[in-house]
């Protein structure tokens, strides 16, 4: 909705019910507004009808934030900052319903307040939606999409997207996949994943961190260069969700399980192990809780496929040196099966890792009585006996040293003490003797009997 000019009031409420009224203040220094979602910066001085402030920023000399658009202040501030512009100081008059109701907020706000606040817009940051919340992947939210329903892992969708950098367009086009289902490279996974936060019909653009993008390799094919930050325009045209595990019985999800752990094995065999990890955790969720436990006729099937999820997730941790999941998915798969080899062998690999050598000596040792014909296992308990040695051997040396120096201590204290007592016993003064009354030129021993 665009702003008022100076000094008009405007209506900022759908139903033009009276409930945001908006007055311009100051003008804006530029015609940019926030987008959707993205994080703002404001100041801002809260007061009653009768003139009394209940709350100001600026006597705190600190800017509030929030993300517009989400909820996280009253209705009035989402409709209200919306509409600004970089810059701007407005007033907003508030009706109850749009503020704190019939609760008020007390003890500062009674109920059924209507409300002013000034409030001045100074910037704000694009959305951060990337699963570290490091800023590596950000939205701008260019047209908002239809309703509240977002795309899933393994949804159908479509889009067209126009991929930039540095300026030049390096992809353009129209593509229709499932998320986190194809086997190509030309999207990165972080934009797979950003697609999971938008809504049919939504346009939006995402500033893409070259360690999300294309990375230090970059993309020869696009012209991408090394380290290369990258942007991406997207209209999410429209998508079909893959059924979720709660709408599945039984039955259902041990089949759409043997059709994930075929796609997870093709792009672990390809070497793309973060696509296959998002599969075999599709396999994790599907088969977490059961519909009919009491149908023992698919326990064979269910845990054989839990297992090998299990085994194969701690496979592609493993791959990319996440090595502690693969100790909770080794964990999880001795759960099912106590004698499991692989299972034993690839959390002693983790413990090794981490030097851990006595719990990965364990788990070695475990695969050892389970197949002692087990080379690899044979060599890993080798080295961890090896590497315990020398830690026990350096530990030795250590203490001996230790013990050493204690000792010196101890001895020089001592020589210290009798040194102390030598001179403390040569400054003690002689009884008195008669002058010249001397034995060998030495006092003699004088008996002293007090009369």
């Amino acid at each position: 909705m665009e702003s008022s000019t100076l000094g008009d009031k405007i209506d900022l409420t759908d139903s033009q019910d009276g409930g945001v009224v908006k007055q311009i203040l100051h003008p804006a220094s530029s015609d940019e507004s926030p987008p959707d979602g993205c994080k703002v910066y404001v100041h801002y001085t809260g007061r009653l009808l009768d003139g009394t402030k209940f709350d100001s920023s600026r006597d705190r000399n600190e800017k509030f934030s929030f993300d517009l658009g989400k909820g996280q202040v009253i209705k009035a501030w989402d409709l209200g900052v919306a509409s600004m512009k970089k810059g701007e100081i407005c007033q907003l008059t508030c009706k109850p319903e749009y503020a704190y109701g019939e609760n008020g907020s007390p003890p500062t706000i009674p109920a059924n307040a209507t409300l002013l606040f000034d409030i001045e817009l100074f910037e704000w940051e694009f959305e951060d939606i990337s699963e570290e919340k490091d800023g590596g992947i950000t939205r701008q939210v260019l047209e908002k999409g239809e309703k509240y329903d977002t795309p899933n892992d393994g949804a159908k969708v479509e889009i067209e997207y126009k991929g930039t950098c540095q300026g030049r367009v390096f992809d353009e086009r129209t593509v229709a996949f499932g998320i986190n289902e194809n086997d190509f490279d030309d999207i990165p996974k972080s934009v797979e994943n950003a697609l999971k936060k938008m809504k049919k019909n939504e346009r939006a653009k995402l500033y893409v961190k070259s360690q999300y993008a294309f990375g230090k390799e970059g993309n020869a094919e696009f012209g991408v260069p090394p380290n290369a930050d990258v942007e991406y325009e997207i209209l999410l045209k429209s998508f079909e969700k893959a059924k979720e595990a709660w709408e599945m019985n039984d039955t259902e999800k041990i089949e759409q399980s043997e059709i994930i752990k075929a796609k997870g094995t093709d792009f672990l065999k390809a070497g793309k192990y973060k696509k296959a990890i998002t599969q075999y955790k599709k396999i994790k969720d599907y088969l977490e809780y059961r519909e009919d436990s009491k149908n023992t006729d698919l326990d064979e099937k269910w845990n054989s496929l839990k297992l090998a999820g299990l085994l194969n997730l701690a496979l592609c941790y493993m791959k990319v040196k996440n090595y502690t999941e693969v100790t909770k998915n080794c964990d999880a798969a001795i759960e099912i099966d106590s004698a499991n080899e692989k299972a034993f062998f690839r959390r002693g690999e983790s413990h090794f890792y981490r030097n851990n050598f006595e719990d990965a000596k364990s788990d070695f040792t475990k695969v050892k009585s389970l197949n002692p014909d087990n080379k690899l296992a044979l060599k890993r308990l080798n080295d961890c006996n090896v590497v315990i040695k020398k830690q026990r051997e350096k530990e030795k040396k250590a203490f001996a040293g230790m013990f050493d120096k204690f000792a010196k201590q101890d001895e020089q204290f001592e020589m210290r003490r009798k040194q102390a007592a030598k001179e403390a016993k040569k400054s003690k003064p002689d009884p008195e003797v008669g002058s010249g009354d001397t034995v060998n030129g030495e006092a003699p021993d004088v008996e002293v009997n007090g009369n």
